[in-house]
């Protein structure tokens, strides 16, 4: 709604500008071969969302000059969601020379998702601003290669990419004035799933196998009322619910066994409600990258060399603000609560075996897990000429929150077997946290029956890395 004036006249009156939009994709490539001496075969699967939702009431009048009437329940909503579901499966056999199997699947979403109230003067009831967004990917890859003497070589590649940006706001000199509550709400819930398994088998030579998968989560999720001129004042008449809470049970706690595998799910469905009472902004986001691969190749005689590597990424910012604006200026106080919640999983299983039974095996795996993620909650207020805080918010109980929970999980295995010769095998995990969660107050002119300032963060991190090797005889 653009540059208009809108009158109501009744208790049960409402406004509402919403948008939604869902992506669903399955892309499965599939390729069999096979031969006496030689046989290749590979399989391709890349899919990709790029989309923008947005909802917004823009240079909009409602009840303006109503302030005593009966006001309606205003609501902004943009829904975002994309699902990909991706597959590249490989299968080559030959009777002699070479049997080589390779897939490749590459898959990415991007993602904005913004809603927004820019300007205007609204008398309502309730006002609520509310941006969503639920990227999510599983990828599955399998691979054979069999040479029954010669190479069996297999070989995959996976790379999944969500970037996922979610905005809701109020601004541009906005004047809101609500006898319930005023809520800005962002919330993002991003997965990525990914599985892959590979065999290679010869009789007599090679079995060459080798799995590598990329695995990255990013954006941001900003929930914000700023502007000089902007005024948002709300009385509690009515509570508003948020689900913007996730349980520390939740976060992972233990090394990633199967089970958990099978278990694990986004962790948006482990949300819990919030309420708030006055002016809510609420920015919660979460994230989940689960990894499973596995790699195996047997050789009656010659060598077994298997190589699995796996990097989960995670990176990007919860923010919730309120920017020079000022809150609670007319009528009833109510409470103020800016609050920044970040939840992050990021599981890695990650296995190689090599069986020789004349010669080496060989069986190699890594893990490497990242989390850079950066969590605000903060209250800034603009300053007069003097550099004086001209900034005011007036509230029953004042609260600013950031929090950040991480888990971790990571277990890695290598095995090399040489039944005569070598068992080479080696399991590296390494894990990297670079975030930063801050929770702040400045140039604010206060007034509140209570006031909290919270900044906490939380990790779990699991490891285990499990190298085995055995040469019978060497």
């Amino acid at each position: 709604i653009n540059n208009s004036a809108i009158n109501t006249d009744d208790a049960d009156s409402t406004v509402e500008v919403k948008a939604k939009d869902e992506a669903r994709v399955i892309n499965v490539a599939i390729g069999v071969g096979g031969a006496g001496n030689v046989a290749v075969q590979g399989a391709s699967a890349t899919t990709l969302i790029n989309k923008e939702t947005s909802a917004g009431i823009n240079s909009t009048n409602i009840d303006a000059g109503h302030e005593g009437s009966t006001k309606a329940n205003v609501t902004v909503d943009a829904q975002n969601s994309s699902k990909i579901t991706s597959s590249a499966d490989v299968a080559a056999a030959a009777g002699s020379g070479a049997g080589v199997g390779a897939g490749i699947a590459v898959n990415r979403s991007i993602q904005q998702t913004n809603a927004a109230v820019n300007g205007g003067t609204m008398n309502v009831n309730n006002l609520t601003v509310n941006a969503n967004a639920t990227p999510q990917i599983t990828n599955i890859g399998v691979g054979v290669g069999v040479a029954g003497s010669g190479a069996g070589v297999t070989g995959s590649v996976a790379v999944n990419m969500i970037e996922n940006n979610v905005t809701a706001r109020i601004g541009s000199g906005a004047t809101i004035v609500a006898d319930g509550t005023v809520g800005v709400v962002a919330t993002s819930d991003e997965q990525i799933a990914n599985y892959a398994g590979q065999a290679s088998v010869a009789g007599t030579g090679a079995a060459v196998g080798l799995s590598v998968s990329y695995n990255e989560l990013t954006g941001n999720t900003t929930a914000i009322i700023d502007g000089d001129t902007t005024s948002v004042s709300a009385s509690g008449g009515d509570a508003l619910e948020v689900k913007d809470t996730v349980d520390d049970g939740a976060i992972l706690d233990k090394f990633a066994d199967e089970e958990l595998f099978e278990a694990q799910d986004t962790l948006g469905n482990d949300r819990k409600v919030s309420e708030y009472n006055g002016v809510a902004v609420s920015a919660s986001s979460t994230h989940a990258i689960k990894s499973f691969l596995v790699n195996g190749g047997v050789a009656g005689e010659g060598a077994a060399v298997n190589g699995t590597v796996n990097v989960n990424q995670i990176g990007g910012s919860t923010k919730a603000a309120i920017t020079d604006a000022d809150i609670n200026t007319a009528g009833t106080a109510g409470d103020v609560n800016v609050i920044a919640h970040d939840y992050t999983n990021s599981a890695g299983l990650v296995g190689s075996a090599s069986v020789a039974g004349v010669g080496a095996g060989v069986g190699l795996g890594s893990d490497t897990n990242t989390v850079s993620r950066e969590v605000t909650a903060e209250v800034v207020g603009k300053t007069d000429s003097d550099g004086n805080a001209a900034s005011v918010i007036n509230a029953g109980a004042f609260n600013v929150e950031a929090e950040a929970q991480q888990g971790i999980s990571s277990l890695t295995v290598g095995l090399g077997v040489g039944g005569i010769g070598a068992g080479v095998s080696n399991a590296t995990s390494v894990a990297l946290l670079k975030g930063k969660t801050t929770a702040s107050v400045a140039d604010v002119n206060i007034t509140a029956d209570s006031v909290d300032v919270l900044a906490k963060h939380g990790l779990s991190l699991i490891h285990i890395s499990e190298p085995t090797r055995l040469g019978m005889i060497s």
